[in-house]
């Protein structure tokens, strides 16, 4: 039997009036390692899409947070291991947070950043939950893009990355996806995309970097859950749980902490 040890990383800028209360940005940083059976001469799986794109983009949270001066509650930046064995170190953190749960904000988690021309939607895992979507509606409107949901609701998604861990205690989590309406090109071409990069380098070791890749989608999705989470950083709402979510109830059992 192996033993392997590893680690959640954790970075916080405090906040000015209402330290203890918290938002939380997520991104794994596993990946899935060497498959000495994986056809050809490199037997590496690098992960720059999966989830290379997801660290690298909390890190760019942190800084343009950090650039533009403290607010009123506290921003957390975290990184969690051991997402590709079943969300280890997302459920690690949500079973021993290091800032409580009840008076977690919210969850914005980034795994896999879309990595193509600008497009007009903006999907996300578990549309319809919470209304964390609602104000990224508000948001998408100011880049006349809208959001939509993942377009495969037989995947599961919602209950398949590391903010799944945050939602079950009750923390209203929000993570975008990639779009596939191509302002360029529309569905017909963004899906057809999207359909062959998933196959050719989801989980392969042809998941490197590439001088081709494009990062103008990214771009377009960070901007606006930086708007996101500096408006809720700053103000004093609590994103809920929409009536037929099933983690509302949870939610609720720590309505007095707030």
């Amino acid at each position: 039997k192996e033993i392997l040890r590893t680690s959640n990383f954790i970075a916080r800028l405090p906040g000015t009036e209402r330290p203890d209360e918290t938002i939380v940005f997520s991104a794994h940083w596993d990946h899935v390692g060497v498959n000495h059976n994986a056809p050809g001469e490199d037997k590496i799986f690098n992960g720059a899409w999966d989830n290379a794109s997801g660290t690298v983009g909390v890190v760019e949270m942190a800084r343009q947070f950090a650039k533009a001066g403290p607010a009123k509650r506290s921003i957390v930046f975290l990184h969690v291991t051991a997402e590709e064995q079943g969300l280890l170190g997302a459920y690690a953190y949500a079973a021993d947070p290091v800032y409580p749960l009840e008076t977690t904000v919210a969850n914005i988690n980034i795994d896999m950043l879309p990595i193509t021309g600008l497009t007009h939607d903006l999907p996300i895992f578990g549309k319809g939950q919470n209304t964390l979507e609602d104000e990224l509606q508000v948001l998408a409107q100011t880049q006349n893009r809208y959001v939509s949901d993942d377009g495969q609701p037989e995947q599961g998604f919602y209950f398949r990355s590391d903010h799944f861990a945050f939602a079950r205690a009750g923390v209203p989590a929000l993570m975008p996806w990639h779009g596939i309406d191509w302002v360029e090109g529309g569905k017909e071409v963004g899906k057809k995309a999207w359909d062959d990069k998933f196959r050719a380098d989801y989980h392969r070791p042809t998941d490197e970097w590439s001088e081709e890749l494009k990062f103008d989608s990214a771009v377009q999705n960070l901007t606006l859950l930086y708007r996101l989470a500096r408006d809720l950083a700053d103000g004093n709402s609590w994103p809920q749980w929409k009536p037929m979510s099933e983690f509302g109830q949870v939610r609720a059992r720590t309505n007095t902490a707030r």
